[in-house]
């Protein structure tokens, strides 16, 4: 999962799949944990941001302004974090490192991909 300034999450091929490729979806934050966490929805909720495949890209958007300035999340830069999909579905990444690129860089290597 990628953290992009402007509000702005991405997902590569994987990680999209490994949610089951849904047209939208709900995103949530653990303040006690700093998780950002990603679960597919049809779109039909109020509250759910449908993904984007953009034409020159090999990844899905989602436009999300709304949701970093609720967690209080503006990186200076593009920074890709290391996700972990749970058993129901729900993929999420330290919105710590997003903070912290650096941290990110070094965890993502760690972990061997994007």
């Amino acid at each position: 999962m990628a953290v992009h300034p402007y509000g702005r999450l991405s997902l590569n091929s994987a990680a999209y799949e490994a949610i089951g490729k849904p047209p939208a979806v709900v995103l949530h934050y653990d303040r006690d944990l700093d998780l950002i966490g990603v679960t597919a929805s049809d779109g039909s909720e109020a509250y759910s941001y449908p993904v984007i495949k953009p034409a020159a890209s090999n990844r899905w958007a989602i436009a999300a302004t709304a949701y970093f300035k609720e967690i209080d999340l503006q990186p200076a830069k593009a920074v890709t974090l290391p996700a972990t999909l749970d058993g129901n579905g729900y993929l999420s990444c330290s919105a710590a490192l997003a903070r912290s690129p650096g941290a990110a860089k070094a965890e993502l290597q760690e972990a061997g991909g994007d």
